[in-house]
């Protein structure tokens, strides 16, 4: 088999540890360099996980292309804006329970649509000539 056709695993495992990480900075503030090193480790298997559904995903070298260059233009940009946009909430809050609230809430969004994209293809698969 080239490719597995459900990466649920993966995307699952890359993202649990962030929410995990955030969770705990939450709750035992005390450990944050623990929880640094756990999301750490979950940032980087987040990444690979989304450059593998994307390159997996497409049916041509084409249609890659074009969902590489969407999904990534619009991660980087958030990407950009999120250690801006924390700060300011943080700012305005007085303190970071906020914005790891906020950013929790994302990694739950970015496990979910993991899951959605990593859904086994099979049944909806075209053959291909």
């Amino acid at each position: 088999m080239r490719h597995p056709d459900n990466q649920r695993a993966g995307t699952i495992t890359a993202s649990l540890p962030i929410l995990i990480a955030l969770l705990g900075l939450l709750l035992a503030p005390g450990l944050s360099v623990v929880w640094a090193i756990v999301a750490g480790l979950g940032q980087g298997a987040a990444l690979v996980a989304a450059l593998t559904l994307i390159s997996i995903r497409g049916r041509s070298h084409h249609e890659t292309t074009q969902l590489s260059g969407m999904a990534q233009a619009v991660g980087y940009l958030l990407a950009a804006t999120g250690p801006v946009l924390a700060g300011y909430l943080a700012e305005q809050t007085g303190g970071w329970d906020a914005t790891l609230i906020v950013f929790a809430g994302l990694s739950v969004v970015q496990l979910v649509i993991g899951v959605a994209a990593g859904r086994d293809t099979r049944a909806a698969r075209v053959p291909r000539p």
